[in-house]
């Protein structure tokens, strides 16, 4: 059983309800309303999104900054031995931005898992009828961080 956020007062409510227990709003007339309008384009916060489109750069400056502080220099070829800061960045910014969406009331399940970033930001883009920027951004990036063009 699945829980969705009343439109009206925020509180999880169960799919099956035909009613919020707090305010009596109608989900059941939510529910036949929803494949409509998640096809439509949403208003919602972008500003997680884009630092996960830019994650692979933030990553690799954060890579230097900590063999900076390990082996005392910044630009020195160590900083290839932290590469799980950038996966562990990604994973964050992923979490953090679907509990945001969540928050808002959007349905996150059919985006993916959040470690399968570039399915999540494609996902992500197509139900909530966004462009795909931030996903093609991302890919980018990450292309050219893994083959050390960064």
């Amino acid at each position: 059983m699945a829980l969705i956020f009343c439109p009206e007062c925020g509180t999880k409510v169960s799919e099956f309800a035909s009613t919020c227990l707090n305010c009596s709003y109608p989900i059941n007339k939510l529910k036949a309303n929803s494949f409509s309008e998640t096809k439509t384009k949403v208003k919602v916060e972008n500003t997680i999104v884009w630092l996960l489109a830019f994650s692979p750069l933030i990553g690799e400056l954060l890579q230097c900054l900590i063999a900076g502080c390990v082996y005392g220099d910044f630009w020195e070829m160590h900083y290839d031995k932290f590469w799980p800061v950038t996966i562990i960045l990604n994973i964050i910014l992923c979490n953090i931005d679907e509990n945001k969406l969540k928050n808002q009331g959007v349905e996150t399940e059919e985006f993916g898992s959040t470690w399968l970033v570039p399915v999540y930001l494609f996902r992500r883009a197509k139900f909530l009828g966004h462009d795909q920027a931030y996903f093609w951004v991302w890919i980018v990036l990450f292309t050219l961080d893994f083959f050390s063009l960064l």
